[in-house]
């Protein structure tokens, strides 16, 4: 996985209106560190791209790049990403 990959609310970058997105008219929530272990929820497989629901520690994040604050220490995040620069083990 590259540096600053986008976890999203939900799958699919179309312009939404979410008021707590990184980006205006985004679903972005927050930037993954560059080889973020991710656990696999669930898949979306959509004609040309496959979403991923994966589930995170909050360690996982560009601490300065999240739409949100962790009320509780060992909160796991949880969230969409394209599987793209996803390595699976």
């Amino acid at each position: 996985m590259i540096e600053g990959y986008n976890l999203r609310f939900s799958p699919g970058m179309a312009k939404v209106d979410f008021m707590f997105g990184l980006e205006d008219c985004s679903n972005v929530i927050a930037k993954l560190k560059k080889g973020a272990n991710l656990k696999v929820l669930a898949e979306r497989i959509e004609t040309n791209k496959i979403w991923l629901f994966i589930e995170t520690p909050k360690e996982s994040l560009v601490s300065d790049r999240q739409s949100f604050d962790f009320e509780f220490s060992r909160q796991q995040v949880r969230g969409w990403v394209s599987d793209k620069f996803v390595v699976y083990q």
